[in-house]
């Protein structure tokens, strides 16, 4: 069984997901980790640099075709979503990874959460009880991560059941957390993803910028790469931890 393990071992190494709706399932012989993650690279230019809803949408095969994302690719420092998301949605119904340095995740879940508690409601003088699902007050979450994915799980789940379609998540290592927050997408970037159907229009949640600026550790990492920077890098100086 595959157990979503983070391949990550170094500290911030960034771990970037896309969460969505399947629209569309793959041919048996595309239904490889790395058929939802090579596009990723083209996928981030095309969030960043398309001018125009129409782009958004069809400039990449993997949205185009296969998935309706609920949030641009997300970032996080060396936290993978696979194993929460593994514990509440209990029925998978796909998966698989690459064994590779850069190890590419995906999994295929039927969009339902995890009882979280039964209530009984009175009908009639009749008890009947009903079961709801796991909500994020009875979760504990280990980072400013792991809530942030609970909340677009949420909203992915409510739409993948208005559509009849399972949720997709898929992943890999790569791209900058730290890039990701100092340069988030512009407002006319983000408004554009929202009126291209995505939920939420930013790479990281909020306040990952305070929380990530606020770590001592992060705090030493960054300033140790500003000193590597050459002074003539076209991003040098950058904005100071």
């Amino acid at each position: 069984m595959l157990t979503f393990d983070a391949p990550a071992k170094k500290p911030f190494q960034t771990f970037c997901y896309l969460i969505g709706v399947l629209k569309k399932q793959p041919s048996k012989s595309q239904m490889k980790a790395e058929f939802f993650t090579e596009q990723f690279e083209w996928l981030m230019n095309v969030e960043d640099q398309s001018d125009t809803v129409t782009k958004t949408k069809e400039n990449c095969d993997l949205t185009n075709k296969y998935v309706l994302p609920t949030a641009p690719l997300t970032m996080t420092a060396s936290w993978s979503p696979f194993p929460f998301a593994a514990s509440v949605m209990p029925e998978i119904l796909q998966h698989g990874k690459t064994d590779d340095p850069y190890s590419s995740s995906y999994a295929i879940f039927h969009p339902v959460l995890k009882i979280g508690e039964s209530i009984t409601m009175q009908f009639g003088g009749k008890p009947t009880t009903f079961e709801l699902p796991v909500s994020g007050n009875q979760l504990e979450f280990e980072n400013i991560h792991a809530h942030h994915f609970f909340w677009l799980l949420e909203m992915t789940i409510a739409r993948a059941q208005q559509m009849k379609k399972p949720v997709i998540l898929a992943g890999m290592h790569g791209f900058g957390y730290q890039d990701a927050i100092e340069n988030d997408l512009i407002a006319e970037s983000r408004l554009r993803l929202l009126e291209a159907g995505y939920l939420y229009p930013s790479r990281v949640p909020q306040g990952a910028r305070f929380a990530f600026f606020k770590d001592p550790i992060a705090r030493a990492a960054r300033n140790a790469e500003v000193k590597r920077m050459p002074h003539n890098s076209p991003v040098f100086p950058p904005p100071g931890c």
